[in-house]
């Protein structure tokens, strides 16, 4: 599948509501995904249009694939793949190509962290994220696993 990768724009906005909406039930147990203020449209809008952020989109000619954001420094924010496109290996491409643009002239370790929902912790393993801890923390109703990436610049050797 041809697919391309950029910067999500504010016309992207309620596509990625859209996309983190029908995932919702895959990651909130009991919290109702609208009362949830980091994924209202106009919250998404403010992280697009952030210097705070970069956030990235994979589409299709036809459709959204995927989002993931980065609250810099090092925090992995989001990071979504439509229902449809999972196990197919476009969280790698995501990840990698977020990595290649904001971490390949890093010259020092950098530790990007993210806060990973219970059915996501295999993927974000498979990625290269450990567990900073094996309980599970709640936070705003959701539960998650703190993981963390480490990166190690070449020159550091």
């Amino acid at each position: 599948m041809n697919f391309i990768i950029r910067k999500a724009t504010k016309a992207d906005t309620n596509h990625i509501y859209q996309l983190i909406k029908q995932l919702a039930p895959l990651f909130l147990e009991e919290q109702d995904f609208d009362t949830l203020e980091h994924f209202k449209c106009h919250k998404i809008d403010e992280f697009i249009q952030s210097n705070e952020f970069e956030y990235l989109l994979m589409q299709s000619e036809q459709e959204l694939i995927g989002v993931i954001a980065l609250k810099k420094p090092s925090h992995l924010y989001h990071l979504f793949i439509a229902e449809k496109f999972q196990k197919q290996g476009y969280s790698r491409v995501l990840w990698d190509y977020l990595l290649e643009q904001h971490c390949s002239n890093v010259s020092e370790v950098i530790q990007v962290t993210v806060n990973a929902s219970l059915n996501s912790v295999g993927v974000y393993e498979r990625l290269g994220f450990h567990r900073l801890e094996q309980a599970v923390q709640t936070f705003n109703g959701m539960k998650f696993v703190p993981m963390r990436y480490s990166i190690f610049s070449s020159h550091n050797t």
